[in-house]
């Protein structure tokens, strides 16, 4: 039996990956402080646990003791209330992983893979590779405990032992159909096409931040990644990390992104013609630690993984209107 555990498995990027891991045949331990999704498949078990309390957190491992490998997705997100709530993302962002990573050595788990974020990356005007030079010093809270965490991992794999990836998550949208609640969970989240399908349901403009960075149309690019995708990826990586062939200097940072760039503007654009709104931008100031241009090359991890995305915005934003509509 082939045991992975996720934590975070109630969030919106865990509870995709907690539902495929049981599609491809896993047996899922979903852990998560808040209430469980009760996603309802016989591979999978949900855990309402807080991984600060290390006493839960240790029973459950000594409760399981063929646990493959940990999908760490757990944290706090944002970096705009990460400025505004510092304490708290060092809480669950760093001291949250430490109890995992303790745990984890206590009871010899040796995989992990960690959700990171392109967030730690610096401005750039072209595509961002692992090997960029990062600056603690200048990241936000939020970024700042995500870099914490990846040279938390480095620092530690070959004392202890611990092979592991460190996906840095460019930005993650979209939602699978196959529960109501997951859509509802994923429409409330603060994140552009979900804030159009929203906003669409009132009136027909929505805030961008900021329409005067240097890119093509003065407004923000990025990188989007279906999340659908997203859990692909991170069986494809379960897979090659837990099998003979990895080898510890296969340990380290992974682009996930799609490796295309797409402006606010143009994302306005498509999602009109897609859906026959007509949304209309009302720009306003940019936000503290917005980066101009964030997208991803992901030769890497293309290379690594055997990995290539599949990229449709088009049923994409067509699927989640037409949910949103029901």
């Amino acid at each position: 039996m082939n045991k992975v555990m996720v934590t975070g498995g109630a969030g919106y990027i865990g509870s995709h990956i907690v539902r495929k891991l049981a599609e491809s045949g896993y047996y899922v331990l979903s852990l998560d402080k808040a209430p469980p999704l009760r996603i309802e498949h016989e591979r999978i078990i949900e855990y309402t646990i807080d991984l600060k309390n290390t006493v839960e957190l240790d029973k459950l491992f000594k409760e399981n003791t063929d646990i493959e490998c940990i999908i760490h997705c757990a944290g706090e997100l944002g970096i705009k209330r990460s400025f505004l709530e510092k304490e708290l993302f060092y809480s669950e962002n760093v001291y949250a992983m430490d109890c995992l990573l303790n745990a984890m050595i206590q009871n010899k788990i040796h995989n992990i893979i960690f959700s990171s974020s392109a967030a730690v990356y610096p401005n750039s005007n072209k595509p961002l590779a692992e090997g960029t030079v990062l600056y603690p010093e200048y990241m936000s809270p939020y970024s700042l405990s995500k870099y914490i965490g990846e040279e938390k991992l480095r620092s530690i794999s070959s004392q202890y032992g611990i092979n592991y990836i460190a996906f840095r998550y460019f930005n993650i949208w979209g939602c699978d159909l196959y529960n109501p609640s997951i859509v509802k969970k994923y429409l409330e989240i603060d994140n552009i096409l979900p804030n159009l399908i929203n906003v669409s349901n009132r009136n027909n403009s929505i805030i961008i931040n900021g329409n005067d960075y240097d890119t093509v149309d003065g407004t923000c690019v990025r990188d989007y990644l279906d999340v659908r995708e997203l859990a692909r990826l991170h069986i494809m990586a379960l897979k090659r990390l837990t099998s003979s062939g990895w080898a510890h200097d296969l340990n380290g940072v992974y682009n996930a992104g799609s490796g295309n760039e797409l402006s606010v503007f143009q994302l306005i654009n498509i999602f009109n013609h897609i859906t026959g709104a007509s949304m209309t931008p009302i720009y306003a100031e940019r936000r503290n630690g917005d980066a101009s241009y964030l997208c991803a090359n992901i030769e890497k991890t293309r290379k690594t993984f055997s990995w290539n995305p599949q990229i449709n915005y088009e049923e994409l934003i067509s699927s989640l209107w037409n949910a949103n509509s029901i």
